[in-house]
């Protein structure tokens, strides 16, 4: 009689055993489990910041670029409007000269005359 108790609490303790066991088991695969999501979502997080910056860095070095070629479509525009401007000066000084000549020749002939 005590021997079938003695077996029966051996067996309700290994039994106790085994269902700690298991629970222990779920739980740490549980944790692991969320450590893996956690982890996952680290990674994604920091990819979606990478990606944002390297698309910032595309934005900011794409509008220099525009800045830079306005500039330089500016300064082009200004060296045009400069030489137009030379030339126009140099056109109005011949004209001068070449009128300021013919007055002379006119007065010479007059004078002639």
């Amino acid at each position: 009689m005590a021997m079938a108790m003695y077996v029966t609490m051996a067996m309700y303790v290994t039994m106790a055993m085994y269902v700690t066991m298991a629970m222990y088991v779920t739980m740490a695969i549980c944790v692991t489990l969320v450590m893996y999501v956690a982890m996952a979502m680290y990674v994604a997080m920091a990819m979606c910041v990478a990606m944002a910056m390297y698309v910032a860095m595309a934005v900011y070095v794409t509008m220099a670029m525009y800045v830079t070629m306005a500039m330089y479509v500016a300064m082009a525009m200004y060296v045009a409007m400069a030489m137009c401007v030379a030339m126009a000066m140099c056109f109005a000084l011949v004209m001068y000269v070449a009128m300021a000549m013919c007055v002379a020749l006119v007065m010479y002939v007059a004078m002639a005359m």
